[in-house]
């Protein structure tokens, strides 16, 4: 292993069928695929795959990779609803490292010392696992022979006391003290064994660990040659401008099949700063379908530093730029950001919002829109105390996460504040209400639908959150509405929560300036702030707990 050989199986003769083991999986693939019943073209559409690099993957043309093999398992799978035979998956598996034997030794090096180290951790596992079951076993040992001799010990004690009657019973407790004696020879020779069991367990555990750091080593190294390899090999791409040119004249000539293949290929292998130049020429030439699909590509294809370092140099273009492109309102970040929120697991996205909150998006920080996307991903009919956990395990910060859950539809954190006041937990249910609050989710109509959703024996709580949190302007529109509607319980619950809250004064106050900008306030009517003004003070006049004088206002 001190070098790589080189690859014996040329690329061209790939190309022609004539390598033997790449041709055998290309068959055995082509069987499986045939199972599917859908065309090539359906499929490459289905996992964003050209439809060249499907057909050349069947026919035994090219080498088709591990994910490529994962992704038509699963397909297959899920199309016949039954879990395919580990058998058929290690015959795949094996066709595979023979092609791969056949046409990049290197690789075929790395991917066999990768099996043997993953078989290593296991066996270190399982090690680790019998010698915690040894530990258990010794101990539970040790209890019964330590209880085996207290009862020799209170029985020889017992004996001893009742000499003068035990005279007929010698015979029984002779045998009795013998049989214990007998059975804690026994339990000593097992413990023995135990022990020495543990031993050669200890041992072996530690051979397997030194053989895992030495497989581990050469896996690095052997990673870090096939790299240098890799990277002399990717320097053969053409330089950025003759790649434009060409792309060009495929588009000019509606070559668009070959357009899209061309940027599949360079949306995961092109440089950041390529990639960049490469969104801003589809908005030049105005293609939306292209953008689209290249754009999303580099955030579900790219590594996560690259989609975070991709965000950046977006960014950094000036924002009329991106406005006066043809596309106009498809802003290359939005779908970025879109794409990376609905593809991406939460720790990438925890990784996305701490790096893109520096990113401001149309007014809105970027990570927070990512959370946002992400959440509104996961369906209408979400739990959002469940989410709520889920990102601050990949350490969200919990204002972004609170910001992001204002933002699904009202019923669900509401439904959610109900659960955690039934639970006893007010104060996570403080913070989601306010968050809802803070962000404007609950105001007028919508704050009386969120009302609904709160059970009778928590109301009054909900109603003394709202008046220690919720914001002047938005009390005024729902009492405004309840006056209205002659829903004089509610308005006497939320203005009793202001009072004790020593807040009644700001809310009229408030009330007073609104009246005279009613002109200049949409969705209220004169009438409706009159009639709550006049009921407020007559509310005050019957024993408002205030020092101040409502006909003032």
């Amino acid at each position: 292993m001190n070098g790589i050989a080189r690859v014996p199986a040329t690329s061209s003769a790939i190309e022609r069928g004539d390598v033997p083991e790449v041709a055998a999986l290309g068959k055995e693939l082509s069987e499986l695929f045939n199972r599917l019943g859908v065309t090539q073209r359906a499929y490459a559409l289905r996992t964003s795959v050209s439809e060249s690099l499907v057909s050349r993957s069947l026919s035994g043309k090219r080498l088709a990779t591990q994910d490529f093999i994962d992704r038509l398992i699963r397909e297959t799978e899920e199309h016949h609803n039954t879990p395919m035979r580990p058998e058929v998956k290690q015959h795949l598996r094996e066709l595979r490292l023979a092609a791969l034997k056949a046409t990049n030794p290197a690789e075929y090096q790395l991917e066999t010392l990768r099996d043997e180290l993953a078989r290593s951790n296991r066996k270190v596992t399982r090690l680790t696992h019998r010698e915690e079951a040894l530990h258990l076993l010794i101990e539970k040992k040790e209890d019964e022979l330590q209880v085996l001799r207290c009862e020799i010990a209170e029985t020889q004690s017992d004996w001893a006391a009742e000499q003068v009657e035990a005279a007929k019973n010698a015979a029984r407790w002779t045998e009795e003290v013998s049989g214990l004696t007998a059975e804690r020879d026994d339990l000593t020779t097992e413990l023995d064994e135990l022990r020495e069991d543990l031993r050669h367990a200890l041992h072996f555990r530690e051979q397997a660990e030194r053989q895992s750091v030495e497989l581990r080593e050469r896996v690095l190294l052997l990673e870090e040659k096939l790299s240098e390899v890799m990277v002399s090999d990717q320097t053969t791409e053409p330089p950025l401008d003759v790649f434009l040119a060409e792309l060009l004249e495929k588009w000019t000539c509606g070559r668009f099949h070959e357009v899209s293949k061309e940027l599949t290929e360079a949306s995961w292998s092109r440089q950041i700063s390529d990639v960049v130049t490469l969104i801003e020429w589809l908005q030049e030439i105005d293609d939306k379908s292209l953008l689209d699909a290249f754009v999303e590509n580099v955030a579900r294809l790219r590594p996560i530093e690259d989609v975070i370092s991709a965000g950046f140099e977006l960014a950094a273009l000036p924002e009329k730029v991106r406005d006066t492109k043809p596309l106009g309102q498809r802003d290359p970040i939005g779908i970025l950001c879109n794409a990376a929120a609905s593809s991406r697991p939460d720790g990438e996205v925890s990784q996305l919002v701490k790096y893109w909150n520096k990113i401001t998006f149309r007014s809105e920080a970027l990570g927070r829109r990512v959370l946002v996307r992400s959440l509104i991903s996961q369906g209408r009919n979400v739990d959002v105390l469940a989410l709520w956990e889920r990102f601050r395990a990949v350490n969200v910060p919990e204002s972004d996460i609170l910001y992001g859950l204002s933002s699904l539809p009202s019923a669900s954190p509401l439904h959610a504040v109900s659960q955690l006041l039934q639970e006893g937990d007010a104060g996570r249910a403080r913070k989601l209400l306010l968050a809802l609050l803070s962000y404007h989710n609950l105001t007028g109509y919508r704050f009386q639908e969120a009302l609904n959703e709160i059970p009778l024996a928590h109301a009054e709580q909900f109603v003394e959150m709202i008046a220690e949190d919720f914001p002047e302007f938005p009390a005024l529109r729902y009492l405004d509405f309840c006056v209205r509607e002659n829903r004089y319980y509610d308005v006497a619950m939320i203005v009793r929560g202001f009072a004790r809250r020593e807040r009644l004064k700001q809310l009229l106050e408030a009330l007073a300036d609104m009246t005279r900008k009613v002109p200049r306030v949409l969705s209220f009517e004169k009438v409706g702030l009159e009639r709550l003004h006049e009921n407020l003070v007559a509310w005050g006049q019957m024993g408002c707990p205030t020092e101040w004088n409502f006909e003032k206002l």
